[in-house]
């Protein structure tokens, strides 16, 4: 065995421990929660535990006679063993807590110790692909994941660029709104103040005119999408198409020559958070397929780690 095939096999057992120690870690968080969410309900009932031993010590006879049946030394060892039933169950608990976090403690140091060996691993492992390209053993085993994998990034690469196109509709859109802000407080000031809106006018129009630009080519982006990856995003479409057609002639002509800027933002303010929300779904899109690419990746690592084993 050569020495990246050492190499790998050493990583490839550092990544699989990595991975059991994060595992590891989300259920002693876990735990520790549930710890801290008993402890804070028992330090509740301890102190109503309290109370009630206190109350008891200063009731005479005929009161708790009054309140209560049965004796009153009886009734007050009653409570005091209620507490102390409580109180043995929290000391339980804070041990067990201070268990878990020192537990915590030495696992993050493990796992802080393994930082970037994923990536180390995956550089070795894009090393030894190159190296063995001409064995068809190693070939034919990868083949069907490298197409797989082909197939995520081209997917992520797509709808990253839809994502990028809907960030930049939505700041060219923020333009106009505070454009029209702008000229608002311009149309209602002074004379003088007001001769000098024209050229805010024309300003906002070319901002208008760019994030209608921008706007449609993020349309187009999802018209790509939906035709190329089968992601249905045609009712957002729809509604973008809407506002496309009416957004030059509405918003110039009759939005902002007429002064009805609080519509006009409104009108804007409800695409932008309209591009927002498609823009979410695609993020989730690609986190979706980021979890699948790196499945594929991780399964075909450890193919290749048994045939390094299997030529050992």
């Amino acid at each position: 065995m050569n020495e990246i095939d050492n190499k790998l096999l050493e990583l490839h057992r550092e990544v699989k421990r990595k991975e059991k120690l994060q595992i590891h870690l989300k259920n002693l968080e876990d735990a520790l929660q549930r710890n801290r969410d008993e402890l804070a309900q028992l330090t509740i009932q301890m102190k109503k535990e309290e109370r009630d031993v206190e109350r008891l010590k200063t009731l005479n006879l005929t009161t708790i006679f009054q309140t209560i049946l049965g004796n009153k030394e009886e009734q007050l060892e009653k409570e005091r063993q209620e507490y102390l039933h409580v109180l043995l169950k929290m000391q339980g608990v804070e041990e067990n807590l201070k268990s878990l976090e020192d537990e915590k403690r030495v696992l993050e140091r493990s796992y802080s110790g393994l930082y970037n060996i994923e990536e180390t691993f995956k550089k070795l492992l894009a090393e030894k692909e190159k190296a063995i390209q001409g064995d068809a053993v190693y070939t034919e085993a990868v083949d069907d994941f490298n197409e797989k994998i082909a197939v995520f990034d081209a997917k992520i690469e797509e709808v990253q660029i839809a994502v990028r196109k809907g960030r930049m509709s939505l700041d060219r859109l923020n333009d106009i709104v505070l454009e029209l802000s702008d000229i608002h407080r311009w149309e209602n000031s002074s004379q003088k103040e007001r001769s000098k809106s024209k050229t805010k006018n024309n300003r906002a129009r070319r901002k208008i005119y760019a994030a209608n630009d921008s706007l449609q080519k993020y349309v187009e982006e999802l018209h790509d999408m939906s035709d190329h990856l089968g992601i249905d995003y045609s009712l957002e479409i729809k509604i973008f198409e809407r506002f496309l057609d009416q957004f030059i002639d509405c918003l110039i002509t009759d939005w902002i020559i007429k002064k009805q800027i609080v519509h006009s933002k409104n009108f804007i303010i409800n695409v932008m958070d309209r591009v927002r929300l498609v823009n979410s779904m695609l993020q989730h899109e690609v986190d979706k397929t980021q979890v699948y690419l790196d499945e594929e990746m991780s399964l075909k690592a450890d193919v290749l780690i048994q045939l390094i084993q299997g030529k050992s």
